[in-house]
């Protein structure tokens, strides 16, 4: 047992030697002892401090003022009813007037011993020193002889002028109050050295640690926050804990992705409640440290995705056709393959999937197959940090048709290996029939399986020719909002021409045409000449070869792109000719294709 350090408080300074015995039966102990209570007690571990002590005795009654003054255990030492009668049966040797003052604590003992014994005596129930005081004037003018009480409330008499006799707690009762200390160091020392256990493996953590309370302010954090809890400025990371901490405590449980100051975070955030205080505590990583600077791969929380929602390709009248289809998919989470062509905003079906599935609250993943390369998934798998490896994130694939045989071949053997349906829902898209595909050996048909478990097919704006006022009108308010202008229409042979219109961009290209057509027009309803106004003079002449013909339903960059790939067609997709042909160097054509 380890040599204690006491503070013992006696009642009385006639207890003093009482005090002193008892803690000579208790030989590992070394106690200092003071006269007076819990304010006396409150006095000298201001002045001298707690650091050298273990724990402190008081008498029963005043706890509350060493409040705030030290954390060391504090024991208070009972009174018991064989204390009470002792102590009235030795002042009725001296006189019969008594009056028995007691604090809240003890008046119910009080008055129990008394109803038992059949003694009258007033007893009186005080709580603070100014109405001890008072109590105290009031009964020295009333003549009373003799007064029974704590130590605080005997000295207040004794100042008023009245005797008093303290009601002390006996010897065995005393012992207790020593036993009680002994044993609330050894439970303190325990605490101790478990709390230094934690820490120590909470600073060993291979995760870094961050515990905030109610208020924001960081309560503990492990080692690796030190650095940045030192500086003056808050770090991006400090700042984003603080302003998530709320949706900790009002979700119970919060799992981001977050990027920050170039440094991609996983971040796993739980509400705790401790001795009735609620913590928001924080366990986080650095994520994807070697994914690859190009946007191959990007990660987007559910506070960043609302954000990303569009105005139209999320609005009731688009999605009506295939909103049953993703309430389906949603209640079996099956992997999802959504087919459209291109400009059908298969990107926003898939977020669309995300928000409305259980896994909203966890991160999407967004990758580009079109610039995805064999050493890029290297790189990306090669880090056991990558949110590839995270489990309840959505990944979405999206082009997935334009991978290489190769790059499909690594992605099919890494979600066998790592199980990946089983740990995050899988969404692809495409633009192409990938059965098709399979057949013509362009895909492999192991990941056609894995991925095309539930097909979302998006229709085309031509197949959806009947709602195109509707859709005209969505885009149309949207585009005077943006660029302040006031146009209520579109008249009946302005959409007439539209409907002609093969729309081989589909709904991407409805917003292109009508900005345009918002940007240029004149007057309050779009008119017919002015589509033709607009669009044909940047038409070249039509061809005789119907394959090859140019339509007129663009934008100037999109017809541009329609004529490079017919002469790059006519010319059996030699750059070298196509370049010729239309007048431009070879270099400017390859960065034209690119676009």
């Amino acid at each position: 047992m380890k040599h204690l350090h006491l503070l013992a408080c006696a009642p009385s300074p006639e207890l003093v030697q009482t005090y002193r015995k008892i803690a000579a039966e208790f030989a590992s102990h070394h106690t200092q002892i003071i006269v007076g209570g819990a304010q006396q007690a409150a006095s000298f571990l201001e002045m001298h401090g707690s650091a050298s002590l273990d724990a402190v005795i008081i008498p029963a009654g005043s706890i509350e003022r060493l409040t705030g003054v030290t954390d060391l255990p504090v024991i208070e030492t009972e009174l018991t009813a064989l204390d009470v009668l002792r102590v009235i049966r030795q002042t009725q040797q001296y006189c019969s007037e008594i009056a028995i003052v007691v604090h809240a604590l003890h008046a119910r003992l009080v008055r129990q011993v008394c109803e038992i014994m059949q003694y009258d005596y007033r007893i009186f129930t005080v709580s603070t020193q100014k109405e001890t005081r008072q109590l105290m004037n009031s009964l020295y003018d009333e003549g009373v002889e003799m007064l029974i009480g704590e130590a605080d409330i005997a000295q207040a008499a004794s100042k008023a002028g009245i005797n008093s006799v303290i009601l002390t707690p006996g010897e065995d009762d005393i012992r207790k109050s020593f036993q009680q200390a002994q044993a609330a160091c050894m439970i303190s020392a325990a605490n101790r050295d478990r709390l230094y256990l934690f820490r120590l493996m909470a600073d060993q953590s291979p995760f870094s640690l961050a515990i905030l309370d109610s208020a924001g302010t960081f309560f503990y954090t492990n080692t690796r926050l030190h650095s940045d809890l030192s500086t003056q400025t808050p770090s991006p990371l400090q700042s984003f804990l603080r302003r998530s901490a709320p949706q900790v405590f009002e979700r119970r449980y919060i799992h981001i992705t977050k990027k920050l100051s170039e440094t991609t975070f996983e971040i796993w955030g739980k509400a705790m409640e401790i001795q009735e205080s609620s913590y928001a505590v924080f366990y986080y990583r650095e994520a994807g440290k070697y994914l690859p600077r190009q946007s191959v791969i990007s990660i987007e929380n559910y506070d960043e995705i609302p954000a990303r929602r569009h105005y139209f390709f999320n609005t009731a009248a688009y999605l009506q056709p295939i909103r049953k289809q993703i309430e389906s998919t949603n209640k079996t989470k099956l992997p999802v393959l959504i087919y459209g062509q291109p400009g059908t905003g298969r990107q926003y079906v898939a977020r669309q999937l995300h928000l409305q599935g259980s896994e909203k609250n966890d991160p999407f993943v967004f990758v580009k197959c079109n610039t995805l390369t064999e050493k890029l998934w290297e790189n990306m798998i090669a880090d056991p940090n990558s949110p590839l490896y995270g489990n309840s994130y959505t990944l979405y694939f999206h082009d997935i048709h334009t991978l290489s045989l190769p790059v499909q071949n690594m992605i099919t053997d890494f979600i066998e290996d790592t199980h990946l349906p089983q740990r995050c829902r899988i969404i692809s898209s495409t633009t192409r029939n990938l059965a098709e595909s399979v057949a013509s050996e362009h895909f492999l048909q192991k990941l056609y399986l894995i991925t095309g478990s539930y097909t979302i097919r998006i229709p085309t704006l031509n197949d959806r020719m009947n709602e195109l006022p509707s859709f005209c009108g969505i885009i149309l308010n949207h585009f005077n909002e943006r660029l302040s202008r006031q146009v209520i229409g579109f008249d009946e042979d302005a959409l007439r021409l539209l409907r002609q219109l093969p729309w081989t961009l589909n709904f991407e290209q409805l917003q292109k045409v009508i900005h345009q057509l918002v940007a240029d027009a004149s007057g309050s309803y779009i008119t017919a000449g002015e589509i033709q106004e607009s669009f044909s003079p940047i038409l070249p002449a039509a061809s005789s070869d119907a394959e090859h013909a140019v339509h007129l339903s663009g934008t100037l960059d999109e017809i541009e792109a329609e004529i490079i790939s017919s002469v790059l067609a006519e010319e059996h997709m030699n750059q070298s000719a196509c370049a010729k042909r239309l007048g431009i160097s070879r270099s400017t054509l390859w960065r034209k294709l690119r676009i």
